[in-house]
C-alpha cells in the first residue's frame, strides 16, 4: 500500500538529506531503504534519552508552547534521539542523557552517523518519528530541552493516582 506523503514529511525530507555530504545518494537509499545513515555534529548534535523520559520531555514541551525539532523512537532500545542546535562550546552533563557529536573539524576521524528513516512513512523497522522533521530546519534548544527533562523527571517520579 502506497502513503501519500505530506508537504511537510517531503520537505522534511529534503532537509534532512541536505545535512549530508550527498543529499542524491541519501534520498536514493531512501528509495531503497528507506534508512539512510545521517551524519552527526555537522548541522546538528543529537541528545539521546530513555523512551520514556523522551516522550514525556515531548508531552512538557508541547504543554510548555516550546518549539520543538525532530524525535527518533529507537523501539528495540527503547530510547529517543533529540536532534539539537550545535552550540560551539556545548557542554551537556545530565544524567541518563548521551549527547553525541561529531568530530572537531580537522580531527581526521570518520563522522559519527546515525540511521534514519525518511520522514512520513510511519515505522520503519525499529525507528519512528515521533516528532518529524519539517523542513524548516527548527531544532530543539538543548538548554529548552534540560527544562523540559527536569520537569519529566518530577512528573515522572510522581506516584500514579489511583481510584478506589
Amino acid at each position: 500500500m502506497l502513503r501519500r506523503l505530506t508537504e511537510a514529511a517531503v520537505l522534511g525530507g529534503w532537509w534532512l538529506s541536505q545535512t549530508t555530504d550527498d543529499p542524491d545518494l541519501t534520498r536514493q537509499l531512501w528509495r531503497q531503504g528507506p534508512l539512510a545513515e545521517i551524519p552527526v555534529g555537522i548541522r546538528f548534535n543529537i541528545i539521546r534519552m530513555s523512551s520514556d523520559l523522551g516522550r514525556a520531555a515531548i508531552e512538557d514541551m508541547q504543554s510548555a508552547g516550546l518549539p520543538q525539532g525532530p524525535v527518533l523512537l529507537d523501539h528495540s532500545n527503547c530510547r529517543c534521539d533529540w536532534l539539537v542546535t550545535i552550540r560551539p562550546t556545548q557542554v551537556w552533563g545530565m544524567r541518563g542523557t548521551e549527547l553525541l557529536t561529531g568530530p572537531g573539524t580537522g580531527s581526521g576521524t570518520e563522522a559519527l552517523t546515525v540511521p534514519m528513516p525518511v520522514p512520513g512513512v510511519g515505522r520503519v523497522d525499529h525507528l519512528e518519528w515521533l516528532v518529524e522533521p519539517d523542513g524548516t530546519g527548527l531544532l530543539t534548544r538543548p538548554e529548552d530541552l534540560a527544562v523540559a527533562i527536569r520537569r519529566s523527571r518530577e512528573r515522572l517520579r510522581q506516584p500514579t493516582a489511583t481510584v478506589p
